[in-house]
């Protein structure tokens, strides 16, 4: 009696694995559309607005974890719940931190807010008994929060650095691109010190435009390999598939970036320079996030496939059932008959 008891409770914590196993890319796919939310209705400044998408996030949550929970016993104890919705809520008081690191500047919700909000996630739906499994997204979202507070924060030079390295050889490259479309261009250094500017010449005048470090897409290819590898870590597969992933994925999102400056070029030579700040800085749809999001979304409709099916710890749970009676083994739930 005591023994079936065992198992059971065995097949109570195991079965969540096999719901994410079957889940993992809904639930990709429904934080992608999360962080949409987020990025948009976050870029209004005051309380209401910040509570507006933090109700609206919860909600999504909630309906999630229903659907995600609904034929699984091991629900999460009130203490989990609590922890979880903490993190989360933790994720919008950041903005004032950053606002205080970056010398006064309101920086929005941005990459740092983002990772503690997926940590809040993972433990929604892991919880502390699964902490193995998350350990390494966790220590990785940590990781990124500190760049980024690091990255913008004025007194460590880092954004300068990442605009000298980067910003130079990406307007060069620019200016090749725009020959192939017959565009004359030349570049030259800010006289800041930061960043590059290239010159168009467009049918009007010479329209400066200038690369400043956020613009070299650093800190888009930064999140994306640590996201990434995050991600792929929790999955088995063989190391060097999974690392070709996440290398593939950051060379490409350096590749999308250079889309968007060579798309921003050719709106600022053929529509000028409102149109082109429009697109580039608009609220609800800056050519940039268009661009990231519809490349994610491909990236990873690919990636998943090369990705192990198995999350870690599922490998441990079929060891712990292997030897056993037929009978005994069913009862673990090994879950092997549920569809993907």
């Amino acid at each position: 009696m005591v023994e079936k008891e065992t198992l059971g409770e065995k097949h109570r914590t195991g079965s969540s694995i096999e719901i994410i196993r079957a889940h993992k890319f809904t639930i990709f796919s429904v934080t992608i559309i999360c962080s949409i939310f987020l990025y948009n209705l976050a870029s209004y400044e005051g309380a209401l607005s910040v509570f507006l998408v933090f109700a609206l996030v919860m909600l999504m949550i909630v309906y999630i974890k229903i659907d995600f929970y609904r034929n699984d016993r091991s629900l999460p104890s009130f203490y989990e719940l609590i922890f979880a919705i903490a993190i989360i809520a933790f994720s919008f008081l950041t903005v004032p931190l950053k606002t205080i690191i970056s010398g006064g500047e309101n920086t929005g919700f941005g990459v740092t807010n983002y990772a503690i909000f997926l940590a809040g996630i993972l433990f929604l739906f892991y919880g502390y008994r699964q902490i193995r499994e998350t350990y390494p997204v966790l220590a990785l979202l940590v990781s990124l929060s500190i760049l980024n507070i690091l990255f913008y924060s004025e007194n460590t030079g880092l954004y300068a650095m990442a605009a000298n390295i980067l910003a130079m050889p990406e307007a060069n490259a620019l200016s090749e691109l725009l020959s192939i479309f017959g565009i004359s261009s030349y570049t030259a250094s800010a006289s800041s010190g930061a960043g590059a500017i290239i010159y168009i010449t467009t049918p009007r005048n010479v329209s400066p435009m200038w690369i400043a470090g956020g613009c070299t897409g650093v800190m888009g290819m930064g999140t994306f390999a640590a996201l990434s590898s995050a991600l792929v870590l929790n999955f088995r597969g063989k190391w060097y598939i999974k690392t070709g992933i996440v290398v593939l994925g950051t060379i490409g999102a350096f590749f999308v970036n250079m889309l968007r400056l060579l798309t921003l070029a050719l709106l600022l030579y053929h529509y000028g320079e409102p149109t082109m700040l429009w697109w580039h800085k608009n609220e609800y749809f800056a050519l940039g996030d268009l661009y990231q999001m519809i490349y994610m979304c491909a990236f990873w409709l690919v990636a998943f496939r090369y990705v192990g099916g198995e999350v870690h710890g599922e490998g441990n749970k079929r060891a712990e059932t292997k030897g056993l009676p037929e009978k005994n083994r069913e009862s673990t739930g090994s879950g092997e008959h549920r569809s993907a």
